[in-house]
């Protein structure tokens, strides 16, 4: 089989280097590999679930998470720049917030919108 031709890793060996990987990794928990990876010079950072992001103290130190008026989190940008502070100047809509009005600027009658809804293709809040 030919190797891929970027990686130059044949993709039959691609998939069971990464199958031993798993093996490998669902040997011990996170904790485990965490501590083992903290004392070798390199770089090795766990995949994070969404709420692990959230809540995660480098996030919160760089105030990358917002809390909605609802009690929503989302993320801030994760960059900054001197000249241009970050700032939240109004909240992001709520899902379905303006369904309705798109779908009526697009030539959908109440009836047509109310379809929809009801046949749960889209939302409305």
């Amino acid at each position: 089989m030919p190797d891929h031709p970027r990686s130059g890793v044949c993709p039959v060996e691609r998939v069971e280097a990464r199958a031993e990987l798993e093996r490998l990794f669902a040997g011990a928990p996170l904790a485990a590999w965490t501590a083992k990876f903290e004392a070798v010079d390199c770089c090795v950072t766990p995949i994070a679930t969404l709420d692990e992001a959230l809540t995660d103290p480098q996030f919160a130190a760089r105030e990358m998470v917002l809390t909605r008026s609802d009690g929503t989190r989302e993320y801030a940008p994760p960059f900054r720049l001197s000249a241009h502070p970050f700032a939240v100047t109004r909240q992001a809509p709520a899902q379905g917030e303006h369904s309705a009005e798109i779908l009526r600027s697009a030539g959908y009658d109440d009836a047509a919108v109310g379809a929809l809804v009801a046949a749960g293709v889209v939302r409305v809040s």
